[in-house]
Formats: structure tokens, sequence, C-alpha cells
């Protein structure tokens, strides 16, 4: 199995390529992935201030993906919210729910797909 995250510093609401890679710095991928013809095409959204999505097509290779958002609370404390693991439609993870915590903007909305 290989885990790849992709999408951290092209755009919060841009669509990433995930194309074959040959372990380019920054993009998260691991080695191996071009000899597996890794191929999608995923992007990921900012819904509101507490929500982010994430969708990926054309998974080639790999089974399933999620959206990773970063969240910050009011005291400054940083984590990151995980969706579920989908094959089809978006994954979506909420910061909170009662306003605690919101998306930190300082970071990009984020997919990791395997």
């Amino acid at each position: 199995m290989t885990r790849m995250t992709w999408g951290r510093g092209l755009s919060s609401i841009g669509i990433a390529v995930c194309a074959t890679v040959f372990g380019i710095p920054g993009t998260g991928a691991i080695a191996g992935a071009a000899e597996q013809g890794a191929s999608a095409t995923c992007t990921s959204q900012k819904v509101d201030a507490y929500t982010g999505r994430a969708s990926c097509i054309n998974l080639g290779n790999f089974t399933k993906y999620r959206v990773i958002v970063p969240c910050i609370t009011a005291s400054g404390a940083r984590f990151e919210a995980m969706g579920t693991w989908t094959k089809k439609g978006w994954s979506t993870a909420k910061c909170s729910s009662n306003g605690v915590a919101g998306i930190d903007g300082t970071n990009y909305i984020d997919y990791e797909i395997e």
C-alpha cells in the first residue's frame, strides 16, 4: 500500500493533478509511486470557516482518498481534522461544530490518497 499526501502549497480552492511523480521535493510523493503508475485528479476546497472537502476522479492504481483540514483554536493550538476515506464523491471534515476552532488560513486544505 502506498500512502501519498498531495495538495499542500497548491491552492486552498485550486485543482491539483496527481500525475506520475518522480520524487519531486515538497510534493509529499513517496518513492515507488512512479513505478506503480500513480495517477489521480483531485480537488480540495474550503466550504466555510470550519469545513473543508476533497474529491478525486480517475484514481488509477489508488483505491481511496480523504480530506485533511488544517485547524486552529482561539488560543492558537493547531491540529488537523481528517475526513472519512471514500472511493467517490466528497470527503468532508469539520474543525468544529460549535465555533471553538476554524480552518487555519495560513495552511491549505489538503488530501491524502492511497
